[in-house]
């Protein structure tokens, strides 16, 4: 009979005090039907005072990006440490122009932009708790977000 590994069964059955964490903090799933609809919004807005004329996001971005995130959430929700190598090089893209918003669009823009940059940034962090807090943040925002 093999020795029974404590510390094995802990992680196996994620019954660890950080996957205990991540329980907590993973509790609001984004909608990704609401985020893909965001995007695309996005991507049709234009900052009245940007000089180039380019839109908040890319649209060949949103396919990737909506990719990316659920990649992040489901390597959260099973605690695989590979997926912040997986998104290192190739993490979801942000809005960009944001600076160049007028009040009204940034009034609109500006919560999103911060949770959508967390979740982009998170990929360097190689931490399981700091990346169910920026899910659960881009969630919240994707809830409220009115299209």
């Amino acid at each position: 009979m093999e020795d029974f590994n404590l510390k094995k069964f802990l992680v196996e059955n994620k019954l660890t005090a950080n996957s205990r964490l991540l329980k907590e903090e993973a509790t609001n799933p984004i909608n990704y039907e609401k985020l893909k609809q965001i995007l695309t919004l996005a991507s049709n807005t234009f900052p009245e005072d940007d000089e180039d004329g380019s839109p908040l996001y890319e649209k060949g971005d949103i396919k990737h990006s909506i990719k990316a995130i659920m990649t992040l959430a489901k390597g959260v929700a099973d605690e695989d440490e590979d997926v912040f190598d997986k998104l290192e090089d190739n993490p979801p893209a942000t809005l960009e122009g944001v600076v160049n918003l007028t009040d009204v669009q940034d009034a609109k823009w500006e919560d999103f932009d911060m949770a959508l940059s967390m979740v982009s940034d998170i990929a360097y962090e190689y931490d399981f708790y700091d990346a169910a807090i920026a899910l659960n943040g881009l969630a919240r925002e994707v809830d409220k977000f009115e299209l």
